[in-house]
């Protein structure tokens, strides 16, 4: 009897640890589906405005790369 015992709790012990892997796919899978969906951009992008703002961002750190440290002005 206590060898039957054993084999009932080896198959509620698999078949919990089957459930559980399954869950944590299902899981994982609708939060991959949530960040995919968080993403993924709802209008198509304007490159006009993206090269604005490139250019402006490139100009700006060339502006502060040019300029002298205010340490070295000084006295």
């Amino acid at each position: 009897m206590e060898i039957l015992g054993e084999i009932v709790f080896a198959v509620v012990q698999l078949l919990g640890e089957l459930l559980l892997q399954l869950l944590a796919e299902a899981l994982a899978e609708f939060g991959l589906e949530a960040i995919r969906e968080a993403i993924r951009p709802s209008e198509p992008g304007r490159p006009l405005v993206a090269a604005i703002g490139h250019g402006r961002s490139i100009s700006h750190g060339a502006q502060i790369s040019l300029k002298p440290p205010v340490a070295a002005c000084l006295p």
